[in-house]
């Protein structure tokens, strides 16, 4: 032992003072002579292992800390869970509660007024109530639908929190079994570094003699054989993985050069069909050949180099080197750089269009594959937000206007639509069904009252066909006189109204509302064929106050409009109580109707009928069904169908959700039905300018029908009721063919062109007697065009135009039982998907021949415009229909300018105020201007000399 402590204990007598400081600075292993008793023979053998023993220890002790831990957190997990379960089944439990809470509550009311109604429910009454239970019913069931997928969701949550904590684990497993061979290599990287560096006997005495204390504990063949395995399936996991990135890289660069060739062939094809051209008119206007003899004497002319080809040709760059080279400075650069003609026309796509890229690629132009790039000769972008972050030159086409909102949405096109009177002799309710803005407060009043005067005159109408069979067969009709007193009054009032002055304001100054409460009360309530009285509790509200001016009161006017207010009210609630008293003494009388009375409702009925162009749409046993829509929304989201004032306005919910904008309009009643499926037409509108306003109509087009037959009967069916085909494609029946009513014809894929239509009127109905065409092309089709016009008229001024823009739109229509279309709404960037084989027909046949329309129409102008002899290009099957006259200045190009003209109340102050202000102006001018003015004041008052204030010319007209 004391060779061996002897070198530990001096170094310095053996090394040099260089060697002192380089063997200080090499990291020695731990010594553990200093600690450990001298080893002998019969302990060597217990003390060898004990380092390796706690380091085991130690990464053992780690592993069991995480796991540890992970088994608490899982503990945890699995306790927040089991909460949040038992907290779920108290609020089902508390919702099942306070349902039967709630509907005891109801039976218990309903019990209370049994006897102050009548006995017997009325059919009516009775199908409400089916539908009341059939609508809770599926609410219960689409909670519980609900509840049940978000606890399946937290389950497949669960299972897959549990694979990524196992999997975690095992990851960790593996990283600390890794950690437990880290530090034996590095203690040898560390030795062989002390060897190596050293360079001294004394330290390779010393590392040998430490081997032979601390032999490191070898691996086994096992764990040897097992750790080569490893790393042999690391390599090949590397290099499978480098050989599929190869193989990847290899099939993309075939694709691409696949692609390359075959835009090469296709441009020489082009260059080779255009040099033949060439060559053809050069041979047509050459002079006639020279002898033989000549010719044989000139040297042979060899054909003429495509020099500019061949340079777009050759400064063509590869697709790898593209994104190496800075963008091209101008168009020209750019045809130059990618290979194209410098007379060649370009083209962008943006969505799915194969008809207009293969028409186009027909006609020579090359397609421009970068959407954002601005090099373009036309662009055909699927919407108009593609296009506001491109700044367009003059030359440009694109297919969509900026500003297009005020036709292609819902809110838009009906505040347009009520201006129609500005621009033309027509009225809105003459092919627009009845619609309001829910977010405006004037249109949800009228909303109501509209509301309540259907409801009235289906009553009306439902009496008038018992009226007509107690004319005709002598059936007694009873009736309740205070009911039949509503009605009539109702009705009177809104034929006394027309045009619909009052209905659209019912707050304004003097005009009392359609449908008062009170007799809102009667009408909902009261039976129409039995005695009834009107409930004690239902007693007179105040209206809401109406909205103050922009100018504050002072206090001595707000006294004065408080004290009026008082009266007016006091004035109100006596006159409502005097109403309802006279309404009770007629509730409970029912008597049969006589004959003068009878005849009095039919001709009301008539006048109704000859006055309001929707009286027909309502339904002829009107069951008041409107249609609620998102304003911004399209392909059918969120629309919904009510006939209960109440739901409707509770699905809105437009007090609460401000930001949501909603359109409610009127159902149409009376639909025609085809094979009993309910049915609107999509057509096609092209608009190339708008100022002056031309318009292009598609002669074609296609009908959507609903997979499911019509009934009114369930309104939350959408299958019935809508016909989007993005919804009809999710019903059960979408796919399957169903005939027509006499079976010569066919449904296939919910969808028929207009010739099938055509064709169906033509054997169904027959000729129109009038003009002896079919009733499509005489009635439908033209009405069609007539509201397209009328509706782009409307929106002309509010839409920016440009020269080079363009833009299709989808009018959807619907036809009510007397063939006639009423517009539904107007789409941007109408669907062109084949979803069905006359959807496929359609766009091909419309797409190609509206490039016709787009570029030679265009052309045909420009040459008209320079004088050139020009012919009227083919079209296909679209039509002008319409070319307006230009407008030098229109409204869009004052930018929103303010043009509200505010009235102030004159008062005696002012009047003194511009009084003297108009004395001090004429003392302020020469002599002789006074002379003229009071020469013309004289003219203007010769009866002046009478005494008084002297007030302005205005001001007098004014008093």
């Amino acid at each position: 032992m004391a060779s061996v402590t002897a070198p530990q204990s001096e170094p310095g007598a053996l090394l040099s003072p260089t060697k002192k400081s380089f063997v200080s600075k090499i990291p020695r292993r731990r010594s553990f002579e200093g600690s450990l008793p001298p080893p002998s023979s019969d302990n060597n053998q217990h003390d060898e292992p004990t380092p390796p023993k706690a380091k085991m220890d130690k990464h053992q002790q780690y592993i069991k800390e995480l796991e540890e831990k992970k088994r608490k957190e899982k503990e945890e997990e699995q306790a927040k869970a089991d909460k949040q379960c038992r907290l779920r089944v108290k609020l089902r439990q508390s919702i099942l509660q306070r349902a039967a809470a709630i509907r005891s509550e109801s039976d218990e009311q309903t019990k209370d007024e049994e006897p102050t109604q009548d006995p017997e429910m009325t059919e009516d009454e009775k199908k409400a109530k089916a539908a009341a239970q059939k609508k809770l019913l599926q609410k219960q069931q689409a909670l519980l639908e609900t509840m049940k997928a978000k606890r399946q969701k937290e389950a497949e949550e669960a299972e897959a929190e549990r694979l990524k904590a196992r999997k975690k684990k095992d990851v960790t497993r593996k990283a600390a079994l890794g950690n437990q061979e880290v530090p034996s290599r590095m203690q040898d990287a560390l030795e062989k570094f002390n060897q190596v560096a050293a360079g001294s006997a004394v330290s390779a005495v010393r590392v040998k003699k430490e081997e032979k204390s601390e032999p490191v504990a070898a691996l086994t063949p096992e764990e040897k054989e097992r750790r080569s395995q490893q790393q042999e399936a690391i390599k090949r996991k590397q290099v499978e993985y480098l050989q599929k990135l190869a193989e990847d890289r290899k099939l993309k660069q075939q694709e691409e050069d696949a692609q390359q060739q075959l835009l090469q062939q296709k441009r020489a094809k082009v260059r080779e069909e255009a040099m033949l051209k060439a060559e053809a008119a050069k041979h047509n206007k050459a002079p006639a050949p020279p002898p033989q003899n000549e010719e044989e004497n000139k040297p042979v002319e060899k054909p003429k180099v495509n020099v500019e080809a061949m340079v777009s040709r050759l400064s063509k760059l590869k697709a790898s080197e593209v994104q190496l080279v800075p963008e091209a400075k101008d168009f020209a650069s750019w045809k130059k750089r990618n290979g194209v003609a410098q007379d060649t026309k370009v083209f962008c796509l943006t969505g799915w269009y194969p008809v207009i890229k293969e028409t186009l690629e027909k006609r020579g132009w090359f397609h421009n594959p970068d959407r954002n790039s601005p090099y373009f000769d036309l662009k055909w972008a699927l919407k108009s937000d593609d296009l506001k972050n491109v700044k367009l030159n003059e030359d440009q086409l694109v297919n969509h206007f900026l500003q297009n909102t005020a036709i292609t949405t819902k809110v838009g096109l009906l505040h347009n639509l009520r201006n129609i009177t500005w621009f033309l002799s027509e009225d809105i309710d003459s092919f627009f069904p009845r619609a309001y803005d829910l977010n405006e407060p004037s249109d949800m009043q009228a909303t109501k009252q509209h509301f309540r005067y259907i409801h009235a005159e289906g009553m009306l109408k439902r009496l008038g066909v018992q009226c007509q069979a107690f004319l005709d067969q002598d059936i007694p009709v009873l009736a309740n006189a205070g009911v039949i007193d509503v009605l009539l009054a109702v009705c009177l009032k809104r034929q006394e109204i027309l045009p619909d002055d009052a209905l659209d304001n019912s707050d304004s100054c003097g005009v009392e509302p359609l449908v008062t409460d009170l007799q809102w009360e009667v009408l909902t309530r009261c039976n129409l064929n039995g005695p009834s009285a009107i409930r004690a509790a239902f007693v007179y509200t105040k209206p809401p106050p109406p909205e103050t001016s922009e100018q504050p009161l002072s206090p001595s006017e707000q006294k004065e409009e408080a004290k009026l207010a008082r009266t007016q009210d006091k004035l109100m609630e006596a006159a409502f109580a005097k109403e309802k008293a006279r309404l009770n003494s007629l509730l409970a009388q029912v008597a049969p109707l006589s004959i003068e009375s009878a005849q009095e409702i039919l001709a009301i009925l008539k006048v109704l009928e000859a006055h309001c162009p929707q009286f027909h749409l309502n339904g002829a046993d009107s069951k008041n069904v409107w249609i609620v829509k998102p304003a911004g929304m399209s392909r059918g989201r969120g629309i919904r169908v009510f006939n209960q004032l109440h739901e409707l306005l509770a699905y809105a919910d437009v007090e609460n959700h401000k930001e949501c904008q909603w359109i409610v309009q009127k159902y149409i009643e009376n639909p025609l039905l085809v094979c009993n499926r309910k049915f609107d037409i999509r057509q096609w509108v092209f608009v190339t300018s708008w100022n002056p306003l031309t318009v292009w109509f598609y002669l074609d087009c296609y009908l959507r029908f609903s997979s499911e037959e019509y009934q009114v009967d369930d309104l939350s069916d959408q299958f019935v009721h809508l016909t989007n085909n993005s919804i009809q494609k999710n019903g059960e029946n979408f796919y399957k063919a169903y005939s027509t009513e006499d079976g010569s014809m066919t449904v296939e894929g919910n969808m028929w062109h207009s010739d099938d239509l055509n064709e169906y009127l033509n054997r169904k109905f027959g000729l129109d007697a009038e003009t002896g065409e079919s009733i499509f092309k005489s009635k439908i089709q033209p009405r069609m065009k007539e509201i397209v016009v009328w509706s782009l008229s409307c929106v002309q001024d509010s839409i920016q135009h440009r020269k080079n823009s363009c833009e299709l739109y989808g009018y959807d229509f619907m036809l009510d039982d007397t063939f006639k279309p009423w517009l539904i709404e107007v789409n941007s960037s109408p669907a062109c998907d084949y979803s069905t084989a006359v959807t496929k027909r359609y766009i091909e046949t419309g797409l190609e021949d509206i490039l016709k329309v787009m570029l030679d129409v265009r052309e045909y102008d420009m040459k008209r415009k320079s004088n050139q002899p020009a012919k009227m290009p083919d079209t296909g099957r679209w039509e002008n229909i319409h070319k307006g006259e230009f407008i030098a200045k229109p409204l869009a190009s004052f930018g929103g300018s303010d043009f509200e003209i505010k009235g102030k109340k004159m008062t005696k102050k002012n009047q003194r105020q511009t009084l003297y202000r108009r004395v001090s102006d004429v003392a302020t001018i020469d002599e002789d201007t006074p002379m003229q003015l009071n020469a013309s004041v004289d003219e203007q008052e010769p009866e002046a000399a009478e005494p008084g204030p002297v007030l302005p010319p205005d001001v007098d007209e004014l008093l």
